[in-house]
């Protein structure tokens, strides 16, 4: 498994909380434990790794756990880069990757493919970089997205449903979600490139994603302080361990129930 040992949720969280805000911390920490279950075959190549921060998370800080990490954006690339977690990381389009074909045994992405237009272009790239039975293994929001935004369901809640959507609507321009799919389109998809649909599942609570609306108040400055000194910040860290510790008591609850929607799906895929 990438994660090592068995692993609770809150296991996540309180390793989360260390490198990112709250807000981000409590969500992608169940998105970690989802794939830390799945045994990666090496080489690994991580499709936007960003910062760095969910593979950081994910391998436990394993040194050279990922053989390859690229993303487009040159500052968070920088961030990345200083994770002992990934071997190399480098700037690149995941739409025309620079690997030869059959480089790779195992391709991830979290919360990547919904902001890539022609996401299309991605997938056949995958194919090719990718050995025959090797693994594609991503997270990516769902059409149930809107249901778990706490401000929708405050709209929703006193009859202001068109609000709540022109809302929804919003936010998806804002964070470029392109690519919110039912699980069949991404089967189709998939299946056009050459891949088998091995297994899927949802990922995420609704409780747990109304606490971390709360508190993108502290995101939004801390993503233009980081962007600018090109460092990781996190306000208040103090503040925020507690709060994590907390959350933590109730995070394990029902762990193990697979939801039967949510905000995320869990996919992997294996090449024919």
């Amino acid at each position: 498994m990438a994660g090592g040992k068995k692993m609770k949720k809150s296991d996540f969280l309180l390793r989360n909380i260390k490198l990112a805000p709250l807000q981000i911390a409590i969500v992608r920490s169940e998105e970690a434990f989802i794939m830390a279950k799945i045994k990666m075959v090496k080489p690994i190549l991580d499709i936007g790794c960003s910062d760095g921060i969910f593979g950081e998370v994910l391998f436990n800080g394993e040194k050279g756990a990922i053989d390859v990490g690229i993303d487009i954006d040159e500052i968070a690339l920088k961030l990345s880069g200083r994770k002992k977690v990934y071997k190399k990381v480098l700037i690149a389009d995941a739409k025309k990757l620079p690997f030869p074909s059959d480089s790779f045994s195992t391709v991830m992405s979290n919360q990547s493919l919904e902001h890539i237009k022609n996401v299309d272009c991605v997938f056949n790239e995958v194919a090719r970089v990718i050995k025959k039975g090797g693994r594609f293994i991503f997270l990516v929001p769902t059409i149930y997205l809107d249901d778990y935004w706490l401000t929708s369901a405050v709209f929703k809640k006193v009859g202001l449903k068109s609000f709540a959507n022109t809302m929804h609507s919003f936010r998806n321009k804002i964070f470029k979600h392109y690519n919110l799919w039912s699980i069949k389109k991404w089967k189709k998809l998939l299946e056009k490139n050459g891949f088998l649909l091995k297994k899927y599942q949802y990922v995420g609570r609704k409780d747990l994603y109304f606490i971390s609306e709360i508190f993108w108040i502290f995101r939004i400055p801390t993503y233009f302080l980081s962007r600018i000194l090109r460092r990781n910040m996190i306000f208040p860290r103090k503040y925020s361990i507690i709060l994590a510790k907390i959350i933590a008591k109730r995070i394990n609850i029902n762990e193990y129930n697979i939801p039967l929607k949510g905000p995320t799906m869990f996919i992997i895929a294996q090449k024919k």
